[in-house]
């Protein structure tokens, strides 16, 4: 990974690089942090998910999308284990990330205690159209600071909140203070179906232009 990272960092124009199912962990998440900070200040597009990156590599990946690729649209860390730890320093280090349309933070282990970082961060992204926080540990407090933060956010389309713990208070929540959204797609549930159409929407849509696993 740390040839990789050197090779990367010369590559200052490249938009979009999917490092799926690598298996990285956080020490390699650093060197592909470096990369990133190096020059690939016109990065549209990250995929790192199913990689096993926790705190450690969830906040350097954060400092280095917060300083060099201000134009990020799309951000796919689903299947990590940035637990709220990770996911808060991430969260800070994207309010810099004002162009973001896709996130996908599914299966992190996020807890209420990363409720706020995150909720900070969403609240600025006024041209998200996608997100998923669906199968974390999230509770009713996470619902209501979350929920409020998506509430001024015009353009979303697809909410993905599945498989939490807030119940059916929490997802009541949801439907209430979106309730405005008639664009909105609200899959709260675990019927196949509305699983399929998330999940076919995070695999497909924008091809990376480079591709390691």
């Amino acid at each position: 990974m740390q040839a990789l990272s050197s090779s990367l960092a010369t590559l200052c124009h490249l938009a979009e690089l999917n490092l799926r199912d690598n298996e990285l962990g956080d020490e390699s998440a650093v060197f592909l942090a470096e990369a990133v900070i190096a020059g690939m200040t016109s990065l549209t597009l990250l995929d790192a998910r199913y990689n096993r990156v926790a705190h450690v590599g969830a906040t350097a990946l954060g400092e280095a999308l917060g300083k060099a690729a201000g134009g990020l649209r799309v951000l796919r860390l689903s299947s990590n284990e940035m637990g709220a730890g990770g996911t808060s320093a991430l969260a800070r280090s994207l309010l810099a990330c004002s162009k973001l349309e896709k996130i996908g933070l599914s299966s992190n282990m996020i807890d209420d205690s990363a409720a706020s970082a995150l909720a900070l961060m969403l609240q600025r992204q006024q041209n998200l159209r996608s997100l998923n926080i669906s199968r974390n540990l999230l509770e009713l407090d996470g619902a209501c600071v979350i929920a409020e933060a998506l509430g001024g956010l015009m353009r979303l389309e697809k909410l993905s909140i599945r498989e939490n713990r807030w119940g059916d208070e929490g997802r009541c929540f949801f439907d209430q203070v979106l309730s405005w959204n008639f664009a909105l797609r609200l899959e709260d549930g675990d019927g196949p179906e509305r699983a399929a159409s998330w999940h076919a929407d995070e695999e497909t849509e924008g091809l990376a232009a480079l591709v390691f696993r």
